[in-house]
């Protein structure tokens, strides 16, 4: 059978060969026809499984078919038209398509190279010339119809030379670059130049800027190969990493393969199979990611990835286990380029520029001719650790565990042979080495040592050691999480934790200075670190409750590391509570003593409250780079607060002290139009979650806001039923803050909602509350939705008009809900979550003669009015609302009775409400035209 290549040479012939007198700038559709059917040639071969670099190479051949017939033709017109040969020419591949690397949606870049001493700037210069094909550059879009992403240069080989000392992607381009059709002797012209005047005495300079040029890219993509919607050509153990290796090792050795590098005993041959299995699995997922979308995707988006699994052959029936399977291997595979180039980064680093190709053998004499002090087999030199013999592993296991404590010891990191014999030596992390009391000791003096324990840990599980040793972890190893906020694999996540709780140690931040306290209090910082460590072991796809397998998993390892019953019950409970004071800041009413005191029951004593509120500070802020902020921070403050008066037993007198502290504070900044009898109507009338939550201006605004609504009842013109409104803009937050004061009618708080979507405004986040006299103040965070920014004066105004209409009851609230239904949705700045479930929980437990709901589901403006005119039509009295928007999805909780003030408890009641929130929340229209993210 014919292989691709043979079959689209034969289709070319018989395509692509223009009649007599053609030119090829007449022939587009015969170009294009041919283009479609190869692609769909190769998306035939790919789906039946062909490897990703075949398809990438054939794509590639099948362009340099089409360009070499299409340059003949134009030569060979030329020569019939001008009766003269043309000047000496070539056209060359450059980049990825230099490469023969091309994916089905890739960029085609091409350089048109001539001998001329300078390049024609016009068409009477090309004809005069000899230079007839620039017409397919210049005089004609023939190029651009059928490539619209085609990068291309005209220039002699002086020029290519003074381009690529210019710009490091340029010199780069050229390196790779191959020769699809003419003068070879010119082409090897421009070989010989770039060689003897972009390479030879460039070395150095080029890896420096290569190195920092990977540095910036790893930054912008994650700095980890483990995000769960990676970046597959430019994220970290991304295509791209294993390109870059190459060409370092191109301009300092002269290889241009992997398989070079290992002839040369550069890389070893297993991490040469490993490296080229995982660039082909890459691609292969990169063609798929083009063939199915029909662009230029990089991004493997979670919407996209079932199909694109689906299409490489994992056909498990379960969605989420066809996921698991498919991101598994490609984060397996983008984690082993991720590590093993960096470690041959290192090699290269550390070796001087060779007058002849170094082997193997002559580069680890070079390094034992550098000297260094050795401590119990360990040679450190330049920050980096060696092992002084290739058996100090095999004379003793337990250094395995002792290496990682010298390192912390001394700020130093595993060089790439410590770290290569650490990987050949695993098998001596056995049952006995992991019952060893020696090895426990030591791992636990690591995870005591505070400020300096993730960088350890990190490089343990990089090498292989920490999975190994405690074999829960080791399974976490690139598990996909089906949470839509997390953003990383299980490991890395559980990794970046260990990062935010050592960053606390020293954080100069002061908005993180209370944490930082707290640590310095921590009394056993290894239970603190183990909990962490282990807080996600028990998360899996079929564990709905993942914290209580985990508290089990966690009490069994700590039990084996040799801890105390009591140490062990610690560590348990921290990983069994891990998301307590978060659940508790979004669910619990705080002014509630009797809830506060619940929730301190379970937290028992202070050392517990510490340590969970620190493992909380560095697990959210592990989550993704935007899931903390000033909210969950100041959400978290309260909660301790609350939880620590009670457990101190704070009495009364304290509380009321605070308060007349605070009142003195309001008084500060309130005009001496408030009286006070206002201020004490005010303090006199909220709950006490409310002045938990404002600070002293804040609370002083409200009332002056009251004071507005109160006098304006007194306008015998004014319809008293007309709120106040107030705007006021963010910028520190991106967004702006609309205030509602007037009557708690009801269904106040939909028709609110009604109105913000009328307006098309997008809700962030709203806080409502009610004074016992029947005052609402309603604050919201909103973004204008047809712009993703602060909200715009003109569309302030039109709000403020309409809110006063529909609660001034000028306007029929039923007829206003219908609309706001109906309204097109507009794109909002944050992408679409469109693949999120709809979740819907009652909970009647927590909090005594209160219906807690809670609801998940992807933020669409519109989203809060449909929710609230549900409770509104069904009767629900809503006691206390938390609106929140987080990664694209509206997490929200409301606290509601029935109109008999009773809990909603009966399921047939239950069942029915959830049918028709889920009915109203899939009847928000979702946006037309979602970002992509990536």
């Amino acid at each position: 059978m014919a292989s691709l290549q043979e079959q689209i040479q034969a289709d070319a012939r018989e395509r692509l060969v223009l009649p007599p007198g053609r030119r090829p700038i007449d022939e587009l559709e015969r170009y294009r026809r041919f283009l479609e059917f190869e692609n769909h040639r190769l998306k035939l071969a790919h789906r039946d499984g062909r490897s990703g670099l075949e398809i990438c190479r054939a794509r590639a051949f099948a362009l340099d078919c089409l360009l070499q017939h299409l340059m003949e033709a134009a030569r060979a017109y030329y020569v019939t038209t001008a009766g003269a040969p043309p000047a000496r020419t070539a056209l060359v591949a450059v980049g990825g398509y230099g490469r023969a690397e091309l994916c089905p949606h890739s960029d085609l870049d091409l350089l048109f190279l001539h001998d001329l001493p300078h390049t024609p700037r016009s068409a009477h210069q090309v004809a005069a010339r000899g230079l007839p094909f620039l017409e397919l550059f210049d005089g004609s879009t023939l190029l651009f119809d059928l490539f619209p992403k085609l990068g291309q240069s005209v220039r002699n080989v002086a020029e290519c030379v003074e381009w690529a000392n210019q710009d490091l992607r340029t010199k780069t381009a050229l390196i790779e670059s191959r020769l699809v059709w003419g003068d070879r002797e010119l082409y090897e012209e421009l070989e010989k130049a770039v060689r003897v005047r972009c390479i030879r005495g460039r070395e150095e300079e080029y890896i420096r800027e290569r190195l920092a040029d990977q540095e910036a890219r790893r930054e912008k993509y994650g700095n980890t190969p483990c995000l769960q919607e990676p970046h597959v050509k430019n994220g970290c153990g991304g295509l791209r990493d294993y390109q870059n290796l190459i060409w370092m090792a191109h301009f300092r050795f002269g290889c241009r393969t992997m398989a070079e590098l290992a002839k040369r005993g550069l890389v070893t041959e297993e991490e040469c199979r490993q490296l080229n299995e995982a660039y082909d699995f890459l691609l292969r997922a990169r063609n798929e990611l083009h063939f199915h979308t029909g662009r230029a995707e990089d991004v493997l988006k979670r919407p996209l990835q079932p199909a694109v699994a689906r299409n490489l052959g994992y056909l498990e029936r379960s969605l989420a286990r066809r996921i698991e399977r498919f991101m598994s291997d490609y984060l397996r595979h983008a984690r082993n380029i991720h590590l093993l180039t960096r470690t041959v980064e290192q090699r290269l680093a550390w070796m001087p520029q060779p007058r002849r190709l170094p082997t193997l053998r002559q580069f680890l004499h070079h390094r034992r001719r550098r000297r260094g002090r050795v401590v119990d087999g360990f040679r450190f030199v330049d920050g980096q650790v060696f092992p002084a013999n290739s058996r100090i592993f095999v004379e003793d296991p337990a250094r395995l565990m002792r290496v990682f404590q010298q390192n912390q010891l001394r700020g130093a990191s595993l060089s790439p042979e410590m770290a290569a014999l650490i990987r050949q030596s695993l098998a001596l992390v056995t049952p006995k080495f992991r019952a060893d009391p020696h090895v426990h000791e030591t791992f636990l003096e690591i995870l005591g040592h505070r400020g300096a324990v993730a960088p350890v840990l990190r490089e343990m599980h990089e090498v292989g050691l920490l999975g190994k040793f405690i074999p829960a972890f080791g399974r976490m190893t690139v598990r996909v999480q089906h949470e839509f906020f997390h953003i990383y694999t299980a490991d890395e996540h559980t990794l970046m934790s260990l990062e935010k709780l050592d960053a606390l140690w020293t954080t100069a931040d002061e908005s993180l200075g209370f944490y930082r306290e707290l640590f310095q209090e921590v009394e056993r910082p290894e239970l603190l670190y183990l909990a962490l460590l282990l807080h996600d072991v028990g998360r899996t796809r079929e564990v709905r409750e993942h914290a209580k397998r985990g508290a089990r998993i966690a009490a069994s390892v700590a039990r084996r590391l040799g801890l105390s019953s009591a140490d062990v019950d610690t560590v348990a409970w921290l990983v069994r509570h891990h998301g307590l004071l978060a659940q508790a800041g979004l669910r619990l009413d705080l002014s509630d003593p009797a809830q506060v005191r619940r929730l301190a029951e379970q937290v028992g004593h202070e050392e517990n409250l510490r340590m969970l509120t620190l493992l909380t500070v560095a697990d959210t802020r592990a989550t993704s780079r935007t899931l903390w902020n000033g909210f969950k921070d100041s959400a978290l403050r309260r909660v301790f607060a609350a939880v620590w008066r009670s457990l101190k037993g704070e009495p009364v007198e304290q509380l009321e002290e605070r308060r007349q502290q605070l009142k003195r504070e309001v008084r500060r900044y309130l005009t001496t139009r408030i009286g006070e009898d206002e201020v004490e109507a005010h303090f006199g009338n909220l709950p006490e979650h409310y002045f938990a939550s404002r600070q002293a201006g804040e609370i002083a605004a409200d009332i002056e806001l009251v004071h507005d609504f109160l006098e304006a009842q007194q306008d015998p013109g004014a319809n008293a039923l007309e709120p106040v409104v107030v705007w006021r803009e963010l910028p520190h937050r991106g967004c702006s803050q609309v205030k509602v004061c007037g009557w708690d009618l009801p269904g106040a708080l939909s028709r609110i909602a009604a109105a913000l979507s009328l307006a098309g405004i997008n809700i962030l986040s709203a806080r409502a509350f009610t004074r016992t006299e029947g005052i609402l103040l309603d604050s919201f965070l909103v973004l204008d939705a047809d712009t993703g920014e602060p909200v715009r004066p003109r569309v302030q105004e039109r709000c403020t008009r309409l809110l006063r209409q529909i609660l001034g009851r000028r306007e029929n609230p039923v007829e206003c809900l219908r609309r706001c239904r109906q309204r097109p949705a507009n794109a909002p700045r944050i992408a679409d979550r469109a693949w999120l479930p709809v979740e819907i929980r009652f909970d009647n437990d927590t909090v005594p003669g209160r219906t807690l709901i809670e609801i998940q589901a992807p933020d669409r403006m519109g989203l809060l009015c449909a929710i609230l005119s549900v409770f509104a039509e069904e009767e629900i009295d809503i006691q206390l609302a938390r609106i929140s928007t987080e990664l694209g999805a509206a997490i929200d909780v409301f606290h509601v009775r029935d109109k008999a003030g009773k809990p909603i408890d009966d399921p047939a009641r239950q069942a029915k409400l959830r049918e028709r929130l889920r009915q109203a929340i899939e009847g928000v229209p979702a946006p037309a035209a979602a970002p992509a993210v990536g």
